[in-house]
């Protein structure tokens, strides 16, 4: 029994070793965030203090989010949209009919978080919105309204789960 209790903590090792070894490690300030290469996959920089990546899968009703990972803290000019809290912002639009984006801004400081996610048919089909465009207050009220789950997720992942420990 005692040999089998060591085998199946090498295999735990291993596995645990092997996905680590996968994850992508992007140092920020005096820490790093992790993702793993199995929800994620790096997308193209086109600076070298952002580095970009998309989610490999994508909930119903969710076309496809991107989360930048900006070296550098944020600036004033990218605190825009409806404060969420002290350090979250968020813009809501129409970026093509029956298209709405989410723009979602995490200051931690050292760096910041951006999450770009465009959402689709059940997922924004009672929120009236217009063709192209901001919403109104009310519009962006519903919105959130419909997508509070989702957004909640992306804010838990942009401020806490990322972070590498």
């Amino acid at each position: 029994m005692k040999n089998h209790s060591v085998i199946l903590a090498l295999v735990l090792l291993t596995a645990v070793s092997s996905r680590a070894e996968s994850d992508v490690v992007v140092t920020v300030g005096t820490g790093a965030i992790r993702l793993s290469t199995v929800d994620w996959h790096k997308a193209e920089d086109d600076v070298d203090y952002a580095q970009n990546f998309e989610a490999k899968t994508n909930d119903p009703g969710r076309r496809y989010q991107v989360v930048t990972i900006f070296t550098i803290p944020m600036s004033d000019d990218r605190r825009v949209g409806t404060q969420l809290s002290k350090r979250e912002y968020l813009e809501l639009f129409v970026s093509a009919p029956g298209q709405l984006t989410a723009l979602l801004r995490v200051d931690h400081g050292e760096y910041w978080i951006l999450s770009r996610e465009l959402f689709v048919g059940p997922a924004i089909a009672e929120v009236p919105l217009p063709e192209y465009g901001a919403l109104t207050k009310r519009q962006e009220r519903r919105a959130r309204l419909a997508l509070q789950n989702r957004l909640d997720r992306t804010r838990h992942l942009l401020k806490n789960k990322l972070l590498a420990r």
